[in-house]
């Protein structure tokens, strides 16, 4: 969390209202004066947390940063404490997911999977806390990378490849947005895919790119932020670009910057599809929970950049890069189409791959289109 410092454990208060944020209200500790107290408390918490959903991950980081200054507290440490922080430092230097962490003391394991990019200092707490309204936000910090594909790739609109320098940092979604996440802000739910027990953390589908932003604007509000979008009816227009700090979609040089994460993989973290994505090949014709845990994470924490459903960006369509900027760019000025990216469960393993473009009709609706979200975190 935000604001803390090797001497300053949160009161019980605090982690109360923190804990609250992230959806567990139910969780609660008393800080003692006995350090073997609150480590075996805290272990407790962290342990409770094992078996919930993709949401709970970041009050699961904060737990683990709560453990982690009681370390440094004055007093002898507890024994179980001594064998436990090692492997949570261990893991969290890692760069798999976190599903092996050893039993201690009969405990079961539990699975962190943080971030896997060293991102310096932490966000701001909007990067940790949990809403009801869209997942946890992973920061993004600023670099370059090549977007795009090389001349013997036989897809055209992939080309130039070409330079390009994220200036400014964001945060990413670590998911799609949720059918309940949707619905929780949005009122309804329009999913195809929405009878089965993990519906609601299935990725919301058959939605506009104008859907989309929409949700956009409206969760900045409730979360009392700035709106990016200015919206009358079909039109829509983003005046501060990547100055305005609510929520909005990716760009596609975002999407493509975070989905290949400083790595080489033809798919959003692995060269296997079938390790990364939910595709025609695996699926079963249908979407799946978001993070699935079987599924791996790309190196910077991101699920489902692969897969599962098409994710709509905010770039106007353009069937090359032939003159794209390549600073920031936010794609041509004008179109008719716009970009989606990721593949989904019912598409062949190519449109998975993390430099293949789509497009489609803002209005559009597909029951294998959703999205996810950005904010810019200069």
């Amino acid at each position: 969390m935000h604001g803390l410092t090797p001497d300053t454990l949160d009161t019980s208060e605090q982690f109360a209202n923190k804990v609250q944020n992230a959806g567990l209200g139910n969780l609660r500790y008393e800080v003692s004066e006995d350090q073997d107290t609150n480590t075996r408390e805290l272990r407790r918490l962290v342990v409770a947390l094992r078996v919930q959903n993709n949401q709970l991950v970041a009050a699961m980081r904060y737990l683990t940063e709560q453990l982690q200054l009681l370390q440094s507290g004055p007093k002898k440490q507890s024994q179980v404490f001594q064998s436990l922080l090692p492997s949570i430092e261990v893991q969290l230097k890692r760069k798999t997911p976190i599903s092996d962490l050893a039993d201690i003391d009969g405990t079961p394991s539990f699975d962190l999977s943080p971030p896997r990019q060293d991102l310096g200092p932490r966000a701001p707490d909007m990067s940790l806390h949990v809403s009801a309204a869209r997942p946890p936000m992973v920061p993004i910090r600023s670099g370059r990378f090549q977007m795009g594909s090389p001349g013997n790739v036989p897809y055209d609109n992939e080309k130039p490849a070409h330079e390009v320098l994220i200036q400014t940092p964001f945060l990413m979604s670590a998911t799609e947005v949720t059918q309940a996440q949707y619905e929780a802000l949005m009122g309804e739910n329009p999913s195809y895919f929405k009878d089965g027990a993990d519906a609601p953390n299935r990725p919301v589908e058959n939605v506009s790119w104008l859907d989309a932003v929409r949700y956009c604007n409206k969760l900045s509000q409730r979360e009392k932020l700035e709106s990016c979008y200015v919206i009358s009816g079909d039109r829509v227009e983003w005046p501060k670009r990547q100055g305005c700090t609510g929520y909005r979609l990716p760009t596609e040089a975002e999407w493509e910057y975070a989905a290949r994460a400083g790595e080489a993989g033809e798919y959003a973290g692995s060269q296997n599809v079938a390790e990364v994505a939910w595709y025609a090949g695996n699926s079963g014709g249908q979407t799946h929970a978001v993070g699935t845990t079987r599924k791996k994470t790309n190196r910077w924490g991101l699920s489902d950049m692969s897969g599962n459903v098409w994710e709509w960006v905010w770039d106007w369509y353009k069937d090359s890069y032939e003159g794209a900027s390549s600073t920031d760019p936010t794609g041509p000025k004008q179109g008719v189409l716009r970009v989606r990216r990721g593949g989904s469960y019912d598409y062949e393993a190519v449109f998975a791959r993390v430099a293949f473009r789509f497009r489609g009709s803002p209005s559009y609706r597909d029951t294998s289109i959703g999205f996810r979200l950005a904010r810019s975190n200069p």
